[in-house]
């Protein structure tokens, strides 16, 4: 939770954690499909609002995905 080198979004609802790739395909010639992306959101925050979506935590993390595919 106090993690300094965790990326923070919508009052700590949702957080990033960073990225991975996969070492047992070719190198030479990456897929984004081998690029994994590791992103967590508050449990109890879901549990709370399971029947009325939040648009705006959708939509940043929608955001924050197509930021990090077109890198």
């Amino acid at each position: 939770m106090n993690d300094p080198n965790t990326l923070k979004y919508n009052d700590g609802n949702l957080a990033y954690f960073g990225q991975a790739y996969t070492d047992w395909r070719n190198a030479e010639d990456p897929k984004d499909y081998e690029k994994v992306c590791a992103f967590g959101i508050d449990f109890n925050y879901l549990l709370e609002n399971y029947n009325r979506p939040d648009y705006a935590i959708i939509d940043t993390l929608c955001k924050r995905i197509e930021e990090l595919i077109s890198k």
